[in-house]
């Protein structure tokens, strides 16, 4: 799963936690964590560290050793879902991506077809679920890039509006 980290000075930072391990800005952090009830326990670089975490939404404050940092933390796939819904406020051309790998169940646009904001115009299946992707504004269809059947990438162009 991918997050946006933003400290109080506004340094933003791209945290990306998989199977394989946690990368910070594209770069191995070599460390293990272990979540446990309120905390983490960190090791890198040999040292244990015990991390006190209090969540509120998309604030967390961090503790350790005497020391508070208050972080914003960001599911990256919101955060581009709210660039997205802020792009379609200002006008302009939209795309709707895929957000997840799957395949595509059914397409309910053309090219040429007047859709409102929020219509579902594609259902993708993904892990056994049916997800309807909707039109993040109102607009006319221009392209729609793929068919029932087809498999996605995540991050793949589905439909494009005008």
């Amino acid at each position: 799963m991918r997050y946006l980290v933003e400290d109080a000075a506004g340094q933003r930072h791209e945290v990306d936690v998989t199977d394989e391990g946690v990368r910070v800005d594209g770069h191995a952090l070599d460390a293990d964590a272990a979540r446990l009830p309120g905390a983490v326990s960190l090791l890198a670089g040999g040292q244990s560290h015990d991390l006190a975490v209090h969540l509120d939404g998309e604030r967390a404050l961090v503790a350790a050793g005497g020391r508070a940092v208050e972080l914003r933390v960001v599911d990256a796939r919101r955060a581009a879902r709210g660039a997205a819904a802020a792009r379609a406020e200002r006008g302009g051309a939209s795309v709707l991506r895929c957000p997840m790998p799957g395949r595509v169940v059914r397409v309910a646009c053309a090219p040429g077809d007047a859709v409102a904001a929020g219509a579902g115009l594609v259902v993708v299946e993904a892990m056994k679920m049916e997800n309807e992707l909707r039109a993040p504004r109102a607009g006319t269809v221009k392209t729609v890039r793929v068919r029932a059947g087809d498999p996605v990438e995540a991050g793949a162009v589905l439909v494009e509006l005008e």
